[in-house]
């Protein structure tokens, strides 16, 4: 006989989890002011597409890429909201890689339990290797909650 999954209450908020998630984004955006993270060049790619005057021309350019337009075309509409910058094209990756945090707290509650995604959520938020891969502007952080 196969286990149930556990019901799991996924709007009811956690002030652990709130805490770990507001630590991951300012660690993340703290994480920016680096140096050496300044510039790479597919992120200065990721920034020149989205930052074409037509939309058509952006597509254009991404058919010789081996990346899928979405995520340039989302990139291309936060930088209407925001600015131009490489800063910005950093911060939509750091809200897609705290999205991340948080879906890892949430299987991991209903695969396991609330304190091992506490853990697990914590862990995600303080890698040093999740941090570096965070602000990178490419589409390596939103492929995930988006899967």
């Amino acid at each position: 006989m196969c286990a149930q999954p556990k019901q799991v209450d996924l709007f009811r908020v956690d002030g652990y989890l709130a805490v770990i998630l507001f630590l991951a984004f300012f660690v993340r955006l703290a994480d920016l002011a680096v140096p050496s993270h300044y510039p790479q060049p597919d992120e200065l790619f990721s920034l020149d597409v989205a930052s074409e005057p037509f939309i058509g021309e952006s597509l254009r350019r991404l058919a010789s890429d081996t990346h899928p337009p979405l995520y340039f075309l989302i990139l291309r509409y936060w930088l209407k909201v925001t600015s131009k910058t490489l800063f910005s094209a950093k911060v939509l990756s750091i809200i897609f890689n705290v999205a991340n945090i948080l879906f890892t707290y949430f299987f991991c509650q209903i695969w396991v339990d609330k304190r091992t995604a506490r853990w697990a959520a914590l862990f995600m938020a303080l890698s040093p290797w999740n941090i570096y891969w965070a602000h990178l502007s490419r589409n390596h952080q939103m492929l995930p909650p988006l899967f």
